[in-house]
């Protein structure tokens, strides 16, 4: 980030000012697996995180900003665990130049 703009306890609806009453959320964590085969239960995948990014300008770079979820524990058989749902990507830019990749996918299930 260039010329980045920190800010520090600011209550949210300050930052967001134009879209009072909207909603963001953390991605959800994907649920436990239920076993009825006697195989070990595997848990969720962590839910994606939010991150808020406001600057006057970005360069890519080609980084990746991510808040994507994590995949669910594996099974054999049944009891997989459930993927972990996407989090949310607030940006507010200015300009920006070069590749950048913004993700925030859910997690595959186990």
């Amino acid at each position: 980030l260039q010329d980045a703009l920190a800010i520090t306890g600011v209550r949210l609806e300050k930052l967001l000012s134009s879209h009072s009453g909207k909603k963001i959320f953390m991605g959800g964590g994907g649920g436990a697996g239920h076993s009825n085969n006697n195989t070990a239960m595997r848990g969720g995948g962590s839910g994606g995180g939010i991150i808020f990014i406001i600057a006057d300008s970005l360069v890519g770079n080609g980084y990746k900003i991510s808040a994507n979820g994590q995949a669910g524990g594996n099974s054999n058989s049944d009891a997989a665990g459930g993927g972990g749902a996407g989090g949310t990507i607030i940006m507010s830019v200015n300009s920006y130049s070069g590749v950048l990749t913004v993700e925030a996918n859910g997690g595959k299930g186990g």
